[in-house]
């Protein structure tokens, strides 16, 4: 059985294939797992919001999450609620480990 890893780092799909040492192969879609669009399209916004949660641009790499506390509660309660439902649908099919948010 496939382990998935399920997690939020910057400029990351949210979704990796791990191998049997726990390393990463590859990003996993959503689709590839056989999951419909509207389940997709939660994981990509999820992942927008982390994202935004940064500045990244030429000079600086900085978290703003201080500075949005309303953003990280909405973040914290999506990956719970889409882990919720991962397991829901997947969780005969695949192992899951989920990574500790650290927002």
């Amino acid at each position: 059985m496939k382990t998935i890893s399920v997690g939020l780092e910057w400029g990351s799909y949210p979704l990796q294939e791990l191998d049997i040492k726990g390393f990463i192969v590859d990003d996993i879609g959503a689709e590839e797992l056989g999951l419909d669009r509207e389940f997709c399209e939660k994981i990509q916004k999820l992942q927008d919001l982390y994202d935004n949660l940064f500045l990244n641009n030429e000079k600086e790499f900085s978290y703003l999450g201080k500075e949005k506390p309303e953003e990280v509660k909405k973040i914290k309660d999506m990956y719970s609620d889409i882990f919720d439902e991962l397991l829901d649908k997947l969780n005969d099919k695949f192992n899951f480990r989920v990574l500790e948010l650290d927002i």
